[in-house]
């Protein structure tokens, strides 16, 4: 695993960035079993002189409910849970206001599942010793917490402003055992690196066809994607991922 890993790296190389040698043919492939290894081989992939690792600090969250309904507060963010599921800007000495949750949809164009709006895990974020926001982990309502659909999870980054407060935009972005463990640093421009696993055909009883997209977000700029030419395929039993090289 060792060695195949280490191999894709350069295969995996995304859009904006340029990979100093191809692999060979005959190496052109790897697997990830568990969200643990995908997380690991998507971050070295991009862990060179250009990207490092963030910094993530966890949060300690804090569930209550009270006239209005019942929400989990995250630290400078709190969830609104009940009467419905919204995000909002929990900083003292300022009005709570939602903020708005951009959705960044798979390019196939179909809707993101819909959320359980309690948080499983937050996180702060630092690029350096600067804060750059927060970054908070979802499972999906109904079916998505059981089975197959377990695998897919949603991650919710929060930039912040100069002043160390949320900004007034959110973005969600759901993948195959996504997570916040998988942000990486542009070490010059600051911006974050989210590598996501989107679907790109509906479910079918065979190999799911999936899409490594690579998000871009920065703290004013908002969050673009650019998708890998990788072709990656989902064994629908046991979860494990195959990565390959297209054929020229």
């Amino acid at each position: 695993m060792q060695v195949a890993l280490a191999t894709l790296a350069l295969a995996l190389a995304p859009a904006f960035a340029q990979a100093e040698a191809p692999p060979s043919p005959s190496d052109q492939s790897a697997t990830a079993t568990n969200a643990t290894e995908l997380s690991e081989l998507l971050r070295r992939e991009l862990k060179t002189s250009q990207y490092t690792p963030v910094r993530l600090v966890a949060i300690t969250l804090e569930s209550g409910c009270g006239p209005k309904g019942c929400s989990v507060d995250a630290e400078r963010l709190s969830v609104q849970t009940e009467p419905q599921g919204q995000l909002l800007n929990n900083s003292k000495g300022k009005e709570r206001r939602v903020l708005q949750l951009v959705e960044h949809r798979p390019a196939a164009g179909q809707p993101l599942p819909e959320l359980d709006w309690r948080p499983s895990d937050a996180w702060r974020v630092f690029v350096g010793q600067r804060r750059w926001g927060s970054c908070l982990e979802f499972s999906h309502s109904g079916l998505g917490k059981s089975g197959r659909l377990q695998r897919w999870s949603t991650v919710v980054l929060v930039p912040f402003h100069r002043n160390q407060q949320p900004g007034p935009t959110a973005h969600r972005f759901s993948g195959y055992w996504s997570g916040c463990d998988m942000l990486m640093a542009d070490i010059k421009s600051g911006i974050l690196v989210l590598p996501i696993l989107e679907p790109v055909a509906a479910a079918q009883e065979s190999d799911v066809a999936l899409q490594l997209v690579h998000y871009r977000c920065g703290l004013a700029s908002g969050c673009a994607g650019r998708p890998s030419p990788l072709r990656v395929t989902s064994n629908p039993d046991t979860g494990a991922l195959n990565f390959q090289q297209p054929v020229p």
